[in-house]
């Protein structure tokens, strides 16, 4: 599970606290009862599909997370070097074997993080005839190594995500939406109470705020709106060219793409068979990066 999905999730319980103790409030309210049932509908679905997913966060190591970083800024830094020594030397086929970014490495799971570093350790020990001493030193390739096996003899997982199967984790990703939705519906329809009972209008807003949450990855949210109208687009594919991951805006506009490079690179959206944005965008790493695009619909 995300830290976002967390901090939703921590929301909609303050939610369903507050409506489940305060009931009588609205008891014979019956819109608002009725938004209220559609909520917890919602919610009790959220939770049955976490709970299919097994998004269990338990034995996440910021220790094990922060070793991960350092293994793979430290490999990516010496099989950059290789890469260009090997190149410049004519051996093209073996300088493409080494894994050049940061993030070829941190985005793996633990257990292939591990061997992605061992390979290229292996890819520098095998080609020492052209890259020790002058490109890379004995001592660099020893900490390459120590580096590595710190990582791996680490407890816990630097991961938050413990998936089923990926169709679970997309269920369970999916059911984040409807939950979302009705809490917007509740908040229109709780407005009449902020004269009749303020302190309950009061209470329940409050908790409709959503937790800070620390990000240890990198985001980007995406906010489709028709530039004729500003209303959200829903349906629109938005893609990473060097990230090559996706996602679809929602009927609010929205989209998140997780888990992704930083750097330049050039997000494309696709409404249908038409593409309706392409420009060139920079992602700052390990933040939440957001987007508005007012869109000119064909």
């Amino acid at each position: 599970m995300t830290g976002p999905q967390q901090a939703d999730q921590t929301m909609y319980a303050s939610v369903d606290y507050v409506l489940t103790n305060e009931a009588a409030v609205y008891e014979d309210d019956v819109k608002f009862k009725a938004e209220v049932e559609a909520f917890k509908a919602a919610y009790a679905h959220n939770l049955a599909t976490g709970a299919a997913a097994h998004p269990d966060n338990s034995g996440f190591s910021q220790e094990k997370l922060t070793a991960k970083i350092e293994l793979g800024d430290f490999a990516a830094m010496l099989a950059g070097e290789s890469y260009v020594t090997l190149k410049n030397l004519g051996k093209m086929s073996i300088a493409e074997k080494f894994s050049v970014y940061p993030t070829n490495y941190t985005s793996l799971a633990d257990s292939a993080c591990g061997t992605l570093a061992q390979t290229n350790y292996n890819l520098i020990s095998d080609n020492a005839d052209d890259l020790i001493p002058d490109t890379i030193t004995n001592a660099m390739l020893a900490a390459l190594l120590t580096k590595k096996n710190t990582f791996t003899e680490l407890q816990g997982t630097s991961e938050a995500e413990h998936e089923v199967s990926p169709q679970l984790t997309e269920d369970f990703k999916n059911s984040f939406g409807p939950v979302k939705e009705k809490v917007e519906n509740l908040k229109f329809r709780v407005r009449k109470y902020e004269t009749i009972n303020y302190g309950f209008w009061e209470r329940f807003m409050a908790s409709t705020d959503i937790p800070t949450v620390h990000v240890r990855h990198t985001y980007l949210n995406i906010e489709a709106l028709n530039k004729a109208t500003s209303a959200p687009i829903e349906g629109i594919v938005f893609t990473l060219t060097k990230g090559k991951k996706s996602a679809t805006t929602d009927y609010t506009g929205k989209a998140v793409i997780a888990k992704i490079r930083s750097g330049e690179d050039v997000l494309t959206g696709v409404l249908g068979d038409k593409t309706v944005y392409t420009g060139h965008i920079v992602i700052e790493r390990s933040k939440v990066n957001s987007l508005k695009l007012m869109i000119t619909l064909p």
